[in-house]
């Protein structure tokens, strides 16, 4: 994904794991190497929650919330599909736009 708004547009991978924790980190550009959200998340049908679990970070307000988003998925006839996310309620404007990728 590209982090919009004040994330400059750099690239970032969303990674949800088996154990339901999930991690935001940049690959590239001013923010390479951060963290920039991790936590728990939770499937109810196409519609995905990411509960934040940054409590220490300077950021709390960004981090710490529940933010959804519907995921649509496209199955490629010869090989990997895709994933879209598209941001249903976050408090967090630049994160939102992020999401709708």
């Amino acid at each position: 994904m590209r982090l919009a708004g004040g994330g400059e547009n750099d690239p970032a991978i969303l990674t949800l794991a088996e154990d339901s924790t999930h991690s935001m980190d940049a690959i590239g550009g001013y923010h390479e190497g951060m963290n920039l959200g991790n936590g728990t998340y939770e499937f109810d049908g196409d519609v995905l929650a990411l509960h934040g679990n940054n409590r220490t970070s300077a950021l709390v307000l960004l981090f710490s919330c529940t933010r959804t988003c519907q995921v649509i998925v496209a199955m490629g006839e010869d090989g990997p599909g895709s994933l879209r996310f598209v941001a249903i309620d976050d408090p967090h404007p630049d994160r939102k736009r992020s999401l709708n990728i």
